[in-house]
């Protein structure tokens, strides 16, 4: 029968110990909380540049420089994607969908124009700035000579629906406005056209004919929503076909480019939980089997009045079970303490030149283009469940170390106390 005045009372009255064990256990559920959760968070902000696009991955492939800066040219990080190529693609296992787009510089006469070429209908890709209409409308996927511009090169050529811009010696009718900054700067553009439209211009342009073979059919730039799982793996399937000058961009890439810190704390975040309740374990074990030694008095009545081994163990177990208690909920109000401070931290991602490519010669066309990112550190239900794990652990380190210490008082100790 375990006595739970006498609990308690040695609870309350051994405070040292009992705030030593309990800051113990918090501060290693603490530290296994606050650990994965920002892990976690940063799997999230990686894969948020991407999945402002509606993808998974992202596709392209470097080429050469182009002759002449005059006219519609191909940007040498997207050459040519060949039909053929992306029907393959499409094939692999794990992809759900795939937009194609077609970026281009236009060095015309009257000024340096970034297109894109779209598809309207897709779901992914440049075609997500339909939801980012500032005025007019976006296009649609039956007209040819439609075209919609960004916000802030609308303001600056003072054009706006309904009036003509002409590209290539086409006319083309703005329908709307966008803007692009509401979306991850990735294949972000100051003109939208139909992407049948782009490819004809491509086609047509004796920059783009001078380096490269284009057909009628081609993109450069490809889309792919996938099986997020499947992501890494499907980069290195997507390699084999498109060659080694093919760019497969995945949220993998982004953690790359921020450098070792991120990439350690992902890596190393299992091992460093693992450490801190390994550590947890050994010296809340120490600490009971000190406890057992220090109560030997105590234990030596016990025997004296009647108690059996059994009965010890429960009452001195009661009272470390209360004591892990307190830790585990010590240990998750830390962790979310923990995890709202750090939700308001935000991270700037870098964009690769190659995946948003401009001028290096043109104003801004060097600047390091980023994705701010909040952390959203959050405690999951798998997160919580292995907290309460770990703490059980803890507590059969303890009660093996408080069985072993009580096993191991010798009787000529015990019965000093009787």
């Amino acid at each position: 029968m375990i006595h739970w005045h006498y609990v308690l009372s040695e609870i309350v009255h051994r405070w040292r110990r009992t705030s030593v064990s309990i800051s113990l256990i918090a501060f290693s559920i603490g530290v296994l909380i606050v650990v994965n959760a920002v892990g976690d968070s940063f799997q999230r902000a990686f894969r948020a540049p991407l999945e402002d696009m509606g993808a998974t991955v992202t596709v392209q492939r470097s080429g050469d420089v182009p002759e002449k800066m005059e006219g519609p040219v191909l940007p040498c990080s997207v050459a040519p994607i060949h039909q053929q190529e992306t029907e393959k693609v499409v094939q692999l296992p794990g992809v759900q969908s795939m937009s194609q787009a077609l970026l281009m510089w236009d060095f015309d006469p009257k000024g340096f124009r970034i297109i894109v070429g779209v598809r309207p209908e897709d779901d992914s890709g440049p075609a997500l700035l339909k939801k980012a209409l500032v005025s007019g409308r976006f296009l649609d996927k039956n007209e040819e000579n439609s075209a919609v511009l960004d916000l802030t090169f609308a303001r600056n050529a003072n054009l706006e629906p309904g009036q003509t811009l002409e590209i290539w010696d086409r006319p083309f009718n703005i329908v709307g406005v966008v803007d692009s900054s509401r979306i991850s700067q990735l294949a972000t553009a100051q003109v939208y056209l139909p992407l049948s439209a782009a490819r004809k211009i491509a086609a047509e342009s004796s920059g783009v004919k001078a380096v490269h073979t284009f057909e009628k059919d081609d993109s450069n730039l490809l889309f792919v929503r996938a099986d997020r799982d499947r992501s890494d793996e499907l980069a290195r399937q997507i390699k084999e076909i498109m060659g080694e000058k093919a760019t497969v961009s995945t949220p993998t890439s982004f953690q790359e480019m921020l450098g070792s810190v991120f990439v350690l704390t992902d890596k190393f975040s299992l091992a460093i939980s693992v450490l801190s309740l390994l550590v947890a374990f050994f010296l809340v074990a120490r600490t009971t089997a000190a406890n057992v030694r220090e109560r030997r008095p105590e234990i030596g009545t016990m025997k004296a009045v009647g108690w059996t081994r059994k009965d010890i163990l429960g009452q001195i177990g009661s009272e470390t079970l209360i004591i892990i208690l307190l830790g585990m909920v010590g240990g998750l109000v830390l962790g979310f303490v923990a995890a709202k401070a750090l939700s308001l931290v935000t991270i700037s991602i870098p964009i690769p030149w190659e995946m948003s490519p401009r001028p290096h010669f043109m104003p801004g066309g060097g600047d390091q283009l980023t994705r701010d990112v909040r952390l959203h550190v959050s405690i999951s239900p798998v997160l919580m469940a292995s907290a309460f794990l770990a703490s059980l652990l803890i507590g059969i380190g303890s009660a093996w170390a408080m069985a072993r210490s009580i096993t191991r008082l010798k009787p000529s100790e015990v019965l000093r106390y009787e």
